[in-house]
């Protein structure tokens, strides 16, 4: 869990962030936030964006990382987790269509059902609007 955590979240906030707007601040800062809370105290904006740039990297396996993750976490964490990047993806307004892809995506790889996703999303995105 001591790396699978770190790795797990990172190439999660990169994928949502990627699916959404890279460049938005709100959006990196909750990104930040995340990889600092997963176990990389020192996690700051200039080391997203490095990650950012390599986050195409053919050799990065954004798959296994989750699914690596997924086999450590019991429940409710891998619905805390997918609610974390969903939160990443509402921090600069609705969900886009490629988050919300991203978002059940990355659910799969961490062993949650479609319906799954789907409620975790929603309930996520009722709690944002509700301010």
């Amino acid at each position: 869990m001591e790396a699978a955590l770190p790795a797990g979240s990172l190439v999660a906030v990169t994928t949502m962030l990627r699916a959404g707007d890279p460049a938005s601040a709100a959006a990196r800062s909750r990104a930040v936030a995340m990889v600092r809370d997963a176990g990389v105290p020192g996690y700051d904006d200039a080391a997203l964006a490095a990650d950012l740039a390599t986050a195409d990297d053919p050799a990065r396996d954004v798959a296994a990382s989750l699914r690596t993750l997924a086999r450590q976490l019991v429940t409710p964490a891998p619905e805390w987790f997918l609610a974390e990047l969903v939160r990443i993806g509402l921090a600069d307004g609705p969900l886009s269509t490629d988050e919300r892809e991203a978002a059940q995506l990355m659910a799969a790889y961490l062993g949650m059902t479609s319906a799954q996703a789907h409620d975790v999303i929603w309930l996520t995105e009722e709690a944002a609007s509700a301010g």
